[in-house]
């Protein structure tokens, strides 16, 4: 009878190890990822809500007060038309985020929505009425409940002069 000494391979104690370690640095590397990946969606936003902002001013100083409420991000009413990779109603979708600039009689407003499903939705609808000079205020706001996801989306906030309810 042959006995084998030259045994190759890996004991379950060592493959349990290896998962092990593995699920460690995947659960230090996931929190850092999806904050990364929050801040490039804000990126977007701030890069669309520049764009918005523009044309809702351009056309303000051209046309004055519209009679009645319009698109002024793309298509006819646009100054300055924002090239959209997809158009969804009155919003320019991006990658993310969904993001609409009206002028109405009175004021202007524009939204941002983000895409996503679950837990990181987020929204917001600023307002500048005819007589702010260009200045936006925050009418309404939704951030995310998840706590990594609430502090990023509140900070971004904070850091162009606007507190959330739910960031307070």
């Amino acid at each position: 009878m042959k006995i084998l000494n030259d045994k190759k391979g890996f004991t379950l104690l060592e493959v349990l190890i290896v998962v092990f370690v593995i699920g460690i640095f995947a659960g230090i590397a996931l929190p850092g990822y999806r904050r990364v990946m929050i801040k490039s969606r804000l990126s977007q936003i701030d890069n669309m809500m520049d764009a918005a902002k523009k044309n809702v001013q351009a056309y303000v100083d051209m046309n004055g007060s519209p009679s009645k409420n319009i698109n002024v991000l793309f298509g006819s009413n646009a100054p300055f038309p924002v090239s959209c990779s997809k158009t969804e109603g009155d919003y320019c979708v991006g990658s993310e985020i969904k993001v609409s600039a009206q002028c109405g009689s009175s004021n202007c407003s524009i939204e941002w929505k983000t895409i996503d499903e679950g837990s990181l939705k987020a929204n917001a609808t600023y307002n500048m009425d005819y007589s702010g000079e260009g200045h936006w205020t925050l009418n309404t706001a939704v951030v995310p409940s998840d706590g990594g996801a609430k502090k990023v989306y509140c900070d971004w906030f904070k850091e162009r002069g606007f507190s959330p309810n739910q960031c307070k």
